[in-house]
C-alpha cells in the first residue's frame, strides 16, 4: 500500500498500476485507500475518466456508497473540470439522500465559477441553501459569481443577508470582492459604504482597491447662470402643479 502512495505522489502511472493490480489479486479485503490512490494517480496524469472508472470499480468491489468516497472523486473531477461527470455524481449524492453534501457542492460551485457557468452556480447555491447548513464559503463563492457576472443588485441583497445572519460570519474576502465589483461597475456610493464598513471592522483592504477608490472623483457641482436657475425653478413649479 505504501508503494502505491509513493507512485501516486511521483505520478508514476505504470508502476502504480502494476502495484495496484497485485494488491487487487490478493485474497484479502481491499481498503478504500488503495482505490483512492489509484484515482489520484490517474488524475495527476490527466486521466480523469479512468479516475471515474476506478471509483465505480471501488463501489463494485467494496459494495460501498460512503459519502466521503464521493467527496474524493468529485474533488478529482472538479480539479479536472469534468462538468458532466461531476454533475452526475452530485445527482447521485442528492438522490441517494446522503448527508454532509457541503464539500461536494462547494467543489462543483468552484468549478462553475472557474468556467463562468453562473446560472449553474446559482442552481448549486440554491441546493446548498436547501440541503445544507448555512456556510460562509458557499455565500462567498456565490458573491464572487455575482460580481463576475455584473449582478451588483443581487450582490447587495446577498451581502446584506450575510451581514445580518448570525451563523454566517463576514470577513475581508467577500468585502474586497464586493468593493472591487462596485468600483469596476461604477457603483461609487456603494463602494464608499463597503469601504467604511471594512475600515470599521479593521479588515485588510487590497492596495489596488484603495488606489482605485482614491482615483474616483466626486461628481462636480452643477453651476447655473441666474437665467438658467429661473427657468429650472419655473419648470419645477409647473411639474408640481400638475
Amino acid at each position: 500500500m505504501s508503494m502505491v502512495r509513493v507512485y501516486a505522489k511521483d505520478v508514476n502511472l505504470e508502476e502504480a498500476e502494476r502495484t495496484w493490480l497485485k494488491l487487487i489479486r490478493l485474497d484479502e479485503d481491499h481498503p478504500s485507500q488503495v482505490f483512492v490512490c489509484r484515482m489520484k494517480v490517474f488524475s495527476k496524469a490527466g486521466e480523469s475518466i479512468k479516475s471515474s472508472e476506478t471509483f465505480r470499480k471501488m463501489q463494485e468491489v467494496l459494495n460501498s456508497y460512503n459519502v466521503a468516497l464521493y467527496h474524493k472523486i468529485i474533488e478529482v473531477l472538479y480539479e479536472a473540470e469534468k462538468v458532466e461527470l461531476t454533475e452526475l455524481l452530485i445527482q447521485e449524492l442528492v438522490q441517494g439522500g446522503m448527508k454532509s453534501l457541503t464539500p461536494s457542492l462547494i467543489a462543483i460551485m468552484y468549478m462553475y465559477l472557474n468556467l463562468n457557468l453562473h446560472d449553474k452556480l446559482e442552481s448549486a447555491f440554491s441546493s446548498c441553501l436547501e440541503k445544507c447548513r448555512s456556510n460562509q464559503n458557499v455565500h462567498v463563492i456565490y458573491v464572487d459569481s455575482l460580481v463576475k457576472a455584473g449582478n451588483l443588485d443581487k450582490v447587495e441583497e446577498i451581502f446584506n443577508h450575510v451581514c445580518n445572519y448570525k451563523t454566517i460570519s463576514v470577513n475581508a474576502r467577500p468585502c474586497n470582492t464586493v468593493l472591487s465589483g462596485c468600483l469596476s461597475f461604477g457603483y461609487h456610493v456603494k463602494a464608499e459604504i463597503i469601504y467604511d464598513l471594512m475600515c470599521q471592522r479593521k479588515y485588510d483592504i487590497e492596495s489596488v482597491l484603495i488606489l482605485s477608490r482614491k482615483a474616483v472623483r466626486k461628481p462636480s457641482i452643477l453651476k447655473l447662470e441666474k437665467e438658467q436657475r429661473e427657468i429650472l425653478v419655473g419648470l419645477l413649479f409647473q411639474w408640481f402643479a400638475n
